[in-house]
Formats: C-alpha cells, sequence, structure tokens
C-alpha cells in the first residue's frame, strides 16, 4: 500500500451567513469519509481560507481530492 500527503489550501466560495453551520457540516461528513477510508489529517480554517493536510493511501486521497474536493 503506497501512502501520501497532501497538503493544500483554497479560499470559501462565496461569503456564508452562516459559517459555522458549513463549518461544521463540512467536518462531519469529512469524519464519517475519512474513518471508512483510513484518511488521516488536520483542517484549519481562517480569514476565509482553508488548509488541510490528508494522509492516507494513494488511491483514496487521489480521488477524494479529484472528484470531491476540487468540485
Amino acid at each position: 500500500m503506497e501512502s501520501v500527503r497532501l497538503l493544500y489550501v483554497s479560499k470559501l466560495g462565496s461569503q456564508n451567513t452562516d459559517l459555522k453551520k458549513t463549518l461544521m457540516n463540512i467536518l462531519n461528513e469529512a469524519i464519517d469519509f475519512n474513518y471508512k477510508h483510513e484518511v488521516k489529517g488536520v483542517l484549519y480554517y481562517g480569514h476565509g481560507y482553508f488548509v488541510q493536510c490528508l494522509e492516507g493511501k494513494k488511491s483514496v486521497i487521489d480521488n477524494l481530492f479529484y472528484n470531491k474536493i476540487l468540485k
């Protein structure tokens, strides 16, 4: 199994009136997905930007990044 680490920065796409709810939705979805797919990581949010580091099986991280995060 080839393990990889991915670090990226993204910006919140729009002005969000309920930022706390949006962040909690992202966190809940990530916890569920990461547990099921043995992905480890950290997510930081500040001043409209996200910084995330993900670690796991290369095929899982590639699929997650290209088919979910980029969309």
